[in-house]
């Protein structure tokens, strides 16, 4: 696949995606995951999917791995992150898990240098125990005060480690998680979701040792944005509903319960959670994006958005026990591109995201391919998802296990590697960020947020990447039916399919002068170009012709390293001196030099340089500074896509080009 192939496809995603990715990107914590659930009976393909975007902030590195059968032995005792700790009653299981960075020896979350794997946020087991842990809830203080947490319950950072490593069935998991909150209690509020291929389970906890547990069946829709979603409950549907002792005692003495004691119903959300919905709230913009994603006519305001329509509820419009349900409707059967287009939707994919898994379950395979899981790594409108049986599989892609801590933020500018920011605030990557899977999708968000025309390229290439991997996928999963040795087809068919979307990951880095390509010369993507850098660049993509021409510049050494490609950028009139015999090769280009040049390039190619021709340079505010002698080459590197505005309505003519962004400009130019 060529990048070039890439710049031709048209921008799929909205402006919307930019300005969002653009406000997100400071890498302050944003704890703004959102959940989704989808029955057999309201897919396309009869599966229950469900999955959910792991968001804390940009810039805090994710790996992607399976832990071994075995990895924490029966009697072993585990400290997690925080107060909690827990003796494992068997030797572990083995999983799929995503783990926050802590290969330095340090815990990016809790500071420890003990053994543990904090925030493992989702996978599944050899048992095809799936689960996706958590989506942060925020309960109401009168809750809390009532209820108290507790500095040795469990919290989201463990919950994945213990679960998966000792549950072999949904409902084993459920009784653990709930025997957990019974005995210790928990250290912050959690959504969970717990499903194998005999039941699906969303459980919610608000305070300390108060929850609900509800069983989700084949029509259950519900979308998740960090908003508690269990609603009115009867709690004598022992069928469906799990809950904890005193549920309504302790509503009651918080002084919030809502509901019917009588008739042993609460609801939930209102008794225990702090109103969240609010128009300037992620959870307010991510619920209304997610269900207009779901069905083009839902339109909410806050004032319109009711809990009725989001809320989980067994309790029919004439007060009788049903089966658990939301009111939400999709406006038809979902396919597993819509559910993607969901966590590409704006508010929902957007910088903070870390990673973003999605699983299907088929009730009717074999236990070891019942299981398929999809995994993005960073921003999930420019990232690709990648399958896998995660019950066969028994590694990965090395990229996703690279270690490569997150840095702290610098304060002044740094003089080398990959950076971004200003103002005394420097998000600095890693050194060795180009061996990581993580870090690679993370720097291209940064690249897709500077410019509508570089997110059309990221965007048109990781589409196509992604159609490529869907179709390998359905070859793959005939490969691994007829494999005598299915765990090894699996696991190299994965390996190969994350391949192929890191291959197109480092092209496009390449492309945008990230990544050296081999003899490039822009290879510091910081640094301004240069007036030789830039024929150096074009000579090289041009195939380094040898030239007959006499050099007329005084200050261009006969034997330098850029010597040839100037020689044959002057034969082909695309650059000329400065007066006085002078090229100044040194001196750094402004854009409207950058643009004339390519101007000049593109006529010598035969292309259609006619496209600027009715561009309204008017509608620049600083037009005026234009140099007169550039106009007509901006107006067609405008018009062209070749060149982006800048923020404010400017073209900004005169400011400086780093060696990314030229690389960038040169990337849509060929």
């Amino acid at each position: 696949m060529k990048i070039e192939e890439c710049v031709k496809k048209r921008l799929k995603k909205t402006l919307s995606v930019l300005l969002v990715a653009a406000l997100l990107l400071p890498t302050l914590p944003v704890f703004a995951c959102t959940e989704l659930y989808a029955g057999s009976s309201v897919t396309e393909d009869g599966k229950i999917w469900f999955g959910r975007s792991e968001d804390y902030g940009a810039d805090y590195a994710k790996q992607f791995y399976v832990t071994p059968a075995g990895a924490h032995k029966a009697g072993e005792a585990y400290q997690g992150c925080y107060g909690f700790t827990w003796t494992f009653t068997h030797d572990s299981y083995a999983y799929t898990a995503f783990q926050d960075d802590s290969s330095n020896g340090v815990c990016p979350d809790c500071g420890g240098e003990h053994a543990h794997t904090p925030y493992q946020a989702a996978g599944t087991n050899e048992k095809g125990v799936s689960m996706t842990a958590t989506e942060t809830l925020y309960p109401s203080s009168a809750a809390t005060e009532s209820d108290p947490f507790t500095d040795e319950g469990i919290e989201e950072a463990e919950l994945t480690t213990i679960v998966l490593s000792e549950a072999a069935s949904a409902r084993e998991a459920l009784e653990l998680l709930t025997g957990i909150y019974d005995t210790v209690g928990a250290n912050a509020g959690a959504g969970v979701l717990i499903a194998d291929r005999e039941e699906s389970w969303y459980i919610e906890n608000l305070s300390g040792t108060q929850y609900v547990a509800v069983k989700l069946n084949a029509d259950m829709l519900l979308l998740e944005p960090n908003v508690a979603i269990i609603g009115r409950i009867d709690l004598d549907d022992k069928e469906n509903v799990v809950a904890s002792d005193g549920l309504i005692a302790a509503a009651k003495a918080s002084g919030t319960f809502v509901g019917d004691e009588a008739e042993n119903v609460i609801d939930y959300a209102s008794s225990f959670e702090a109103n969240r919905l609010s128009e300037k709230g992620s959870q307010f913009r991510r619920l209304v994006a997610g269900l207009a994603s779901l069905n083009s006519a839902y339109d909410y305001t806050l004032d319109t958005l009711k809990p009725e329509l989001f809320s989980i509820s067994n309790i029919d419009e004439n007060g009788k026990i049903v089966k658990p349900y939301t009111n939400i409707r999709a406006d038809g059967l979902l396919s597993r591109e819509d559910i993607f287009d969901l966590y590409a939707t704006p508010s929902i994919g957007k910088s903070a995201n870390l990673e973003t898994h999605v699983f299907s379950l088929d009730a009717n395979a074999a236990l070891e391919t019942s299981v398929v899981e999809w995994v993005a790594m960073g921003n999930a409108c420019y990232s690709v998802f990648v399958p896998y049986y995660p019950i066969l599989t028994t590694d990965v892609l090395d990229a996703y296990k690279v270690g490569a801590p997150s840095l702290d933020p610098a304060e002044t500018q740094p003089e080398s590697g990959v950076w971004f920011g200003g103002d005394g605030e420097y998000v600095v990557f890693p050194e060795n960020w180009a061996e990581s899977y993580y870090w690679s999708f993370e720097l291209l968000s940064h690249i897709a947020s500077e410019s509508e025309a570089n997110a059309a390229v990221i965007d048109a290439c990781f589409e196509k990447v992604q159609s490529e991997i869907n179709s390998d996928w359905e070859t793959l999963q005939k490969t691994v039916a007829e494999a005598a040795d299915k765990q090894a087809a699996a696991t190299e068919g994965s390996k190969a399919l994350a391949q192929k979307a890191f291959s197109a990951a480092q092209q496009l880095l390449t492309a945008f002068g990230y990544l050296q390509q081999a003899g490039s010369p822009l290879n510091a993507p910081n640094a301004p170009i240069t007036r030789e850098l830039l024929c150096a660049a074009l000579w090289q993509s041009a195939g380094k012709p040898v030239v007959n021409y006499a050099l007329p510049f005084a200050d261009v050494s006969q034997d330098g390293a850029y010597t040839e490609a100037i020689r044959w950028a002057a034969s082909e009139k695309l650059v000329g001196g400065v007066g006085d015999g002078k090229f100044l090769p040194n001196d750094a280009l402004t854009r409207e030099q950058l643009a004339v040049i390519l101007y000049r390039y593109a006529q010598n190619l035969g292309k259609d340089v006619s496209v600027g021709e009715d561009t309204n340079i008017l509608s620049y505010s600083d037009m005026l500074q234009w140099s007169e002698w550039a106009v007509p080459a901006l107006q067609w590197a405008v018009g062209s896509g070749v060149l982006s505005e800048k923020d404010g309505g400017v073209l900004d003519a005169w400011g400086s080009v780093t060696q990314a962004e030229a690389a960038a400009v040169l990337a849509k130019f060929n």
